[in-house]
């Protein structure tokens, strides 16, 4: 036994230099980028976040090197396996193999970091979603641009240097030999071979997710300075390269026309138009307003994370979901019968910012391209200010590089406030809520005299779920029908309410903080949830719909409020948050008619329905899935359960199904179009 081990541990530590080998070339690799491309930078004023940058960059060179040396550390095993007597044949085949392996390895690890280098020369950037690109065009133009634009010649010779430089390295590491375990008896040299073994799994698989957390290290936890150069520096080109695979593999944005139009059911861009928006024109403009041309109001919009409406009809004394928010309800319009656009925090985002059925533009190849679609560009046009703040990371869906794109003037995630908010605290996703609505209301405090559109995107209530230390919840004692209802533990569902508390309770000190202020009689706030909750409560047959319902919550001072009464009974979802806004904020504004105006007076020709994920719709009429062919009615008229319609197609239901077919395409086909101009 002690030949096996011993052979296994010298091969490990054999593993173990050739990766010592690697990463000493990522180093060097990382201070040639920083003294190529950060000659701007005062190192001296970011010591300490270069720094971090460094060990980020250990941290995520180790995870890309941990799976190349999978297959050497597999066949490792291969001596507990073959009998005594071969042992040192087949440590002279696994040498062979490693030797070639290193070197090869060690040649592909050198062309990586140089491609990225080139690349990052381009694109500024490093290897992402835009490289697939380069196999889309003419093949060879690109071969000859590559022959002419780079010192291919050289780069070429410089990896036959590494060839050399790997195999003289290499060949020496192979040599390593040790006889750590002698003659120690059967028994515990048994145990120290199971320990062994097992800390060397527990190290490469370590190293493979570099996290003891949640989720392994990902590219949203890679940030560590509100500087988006230096961020850069903790990358490597093979970490970056397999997180342009996975939004490769997740981007489904085709901008074929006719494939939307053919999907949607209808014969032609005209019918699908007149189905949905009827007389109307998709370019809308909002009504001349004396009053809101000379006093336009700050716009505060806050997306919540999970911020599910089934959950929060279950608040009461004893089981308190709202916190502070609950004073501040009875003074908001409050729509009830509404849906979020979708089910994931990047398609609600898209389809709230753009009105995009597409997902995700951020990580596309398109994600360069500027929409006139974007909620933020009718406000810019009105000589607002544009911010969004989040306390999540900004590379996260690539929203560093992307909100700038759509007309936000101020685009902050976690870092940046950090810096700015005293105190802070966070969580895995990011700073805690009340942090961010801190930030939001000092710029709102700071140049009053300036109009503001603010959209704020929370992160606080997402597993895993937790609160800061210092937070006292309001009771929550779930009774019996709520526990009955549970899909989890008890004890983590608890968990779950104290962090939707939480948001709650912290939004309502924000709004309570900006209706108090100077300017809280010219400041409009809208919230809503990015998504439902469904991974808590059971949901019946009847209620099913819940699981895709979030609120709209719409506080609007004494003197911008509408002279008629809102019916807040009426159906909606995210497509329709921003028409409403429009209409309610600027004078003679121009913008996409994506969806109804929810406040308006207008019942006659306006058909009022909610949609998620393209596919579900409801209203007052019913509910249906398209691609299923599902159709609901209401049990009763208190919109509270539905149940399956059997009979022929009513015409409301048929309207509906038309609704919902023709608003999908009509944005695909707007979207679609804007992403293929030039």
């Amino acid at each position: 036994m002690k030949e096996r081990i011993n052979a296994y541990i010298s091969t490990f530590l054999s593993i173990l230099k050739i990766f010592g080998f690697w990463i000493t070339l990522f180093f060097i690799a990382r201070v040639v980028f920083l003294f190529s491309f950060g000659k701007e930078l005062i190192f001296s004023e970011h010591i300490y976040e270069l720094f971090k940058a460094f060990i980020m960059g250990f941290r995520t060179d180790t995870m890309s090197l941990s799976y190349f040396l999978i297959l050497p550390f597999a066949l490792s095993f291969g001596f507990f396996f073959v009998s005594i007597k071969n042992i040192l044949l087949y440590r002279k085949i696994y040498n062979k193999i490693l030797l070639w392996y290193g070197i090869i390895f060690s040649v592909i690890i050198v062309l990586g970091i140089i491609a990225d280098y080139y690349y990052f020369v381009f694109f500024a950037d490093h290897l992402n979603i835009l490289v697939f690109d380069l196999f889309k065009d003419n093949t060879s133009a690109v071969l000859k641009s590559i022959w002419t634009d780079y010192p291919f010649v050289r780069i070429v010779l410089f990896l036959i240097i590494v060839f050399f430089i790997s195999r003289f390295i290499i060949k020496k590491i192979c040599k390593t030999e040790v006889q750590i375990i002698k003659n120690h008896g059967k028994l515990k040299t048994f145990i120290l071979s199971i320990v062994i073994v097992l800390s060397c799994m527990v190290l490469l698989f370590t190293g493979m997710r570099n996290s003891w957390g949640t989720f392994p290290l990902r590219m949203e936890n890679t940030g560590v300075s509100n500087n988006s150069f230096i961020n850069k520096v903790g990358l490597n080109s093979f970490f970056c390269l397999q997180n342009a695979i996975s939004a490769f593999q997740k981007q489904s944005i085709n901008t074929d026309i006719e494939k939307s139009i053919k999907k949607s059911g209808f014969s032609s861009i005209n019918e699908i138009n007149d189905a949905y928006l009827g007389t109307k024109e998709l370019i809308n403009e909002t009504p001349y307003n004396e009053f809101l041309e000379k006093t336009p109001p700050n716009v505060v919009f806050v997306m919540m994370e999970s911020m599910s409406q089934f959950l929060m009809e279950y608040h009461s004394t004893k089981m308190n979901l709202l916190g502070e928010l609950e004073d501040v309800l009875p003074n908001c319009y409050f729509f009830k019968n509404f849906m979020a656009a979708d089910n994931s925090t990047i398609s609600s985002l898209e389809e709230i910012l753009f009105s995009s059925p597409l997902h995700p533009i951020s990580q596309s190849t398109y994600r360069e391209k500027e929409l006139s679609s974007s909620v933020t560009l009718p406000f810019k046009d009105k000589g607002y200010q544009t911010y969004f703040f989040t306390g999540a990371r900004l590379n996260w869906r690539n929203l560093e590089n992307y909100l700038p794109k759509q007309f936000f003037d101020i685009v902050e995630g976690e870092k940046a406030i950090e810096k700015l908010i005293s105190g802070t605290s966070k969580n895995e996703w990011g700073l805690y809520d009340e942090f961010v609505f801190d930030r939001a209301f000092n710029q709102l405090a700071e140049n009053t005299a300036q109009q503001k559109f603010i959209y704020i995107m929370t992160t606080t209530n997402h597993t895993p779920y937790g609160v800061p230390l210092e937070y006292k919840p309001y009771p929550l004692t779930m009774d019996k029908i709520f526990k009955e209802r549970l899909k989890i533990n008890p004890v983590i569902a608890e968990k779950q309410l104290i962090t939707f508390q939480y948001a709650n309770h912290y939004l309502g000190k924000f709004l309570k903080r900006i209706i108090s202020s100077d300017f809280g009689d010219n400041t409009i706030i809208v919230i809503t949830g990015d998504h439902s909750r469904p991974s808590l409560i059971n949901f019946s047959k009847g209620d099913f719909y819940k699981n895709y319902t979030v609120p709209l919550i719409i506080y609007v001072p004494k003197k911008y409020r509408p002279q008629h009464v809102v019916d807040t009974t009426r159906f909606g979802s995210h497509k329709d948050i921003f028409p409403s806004i429009f209409n309610l904020t600027l004078s003679k504004a121009k913008y996409i008619n994506s969806g109804n105006n929810l406040l308006t007076t207008d019942t006659d020709t306006t058909y009022f329905f909610g949609l998620n994920h393209n596919n579900f719709g409801f209203s007052k009429n019913g509910a249906l899935y398209v691609k299923e062919d599902l159709y609901y009615t209401w049990k009763n008229s208190d919109f509270e359960e539905l149940e399956l319609y059997n009979d022929s197609i009513s015409f409301e239901l048929e309207k509906l199904n038309k609704k919902v077919r023709s608003r999908t395409a009509v944005m695909e086909v707007f979207i679609k179009n804007e992403l293929k101009t030039e």
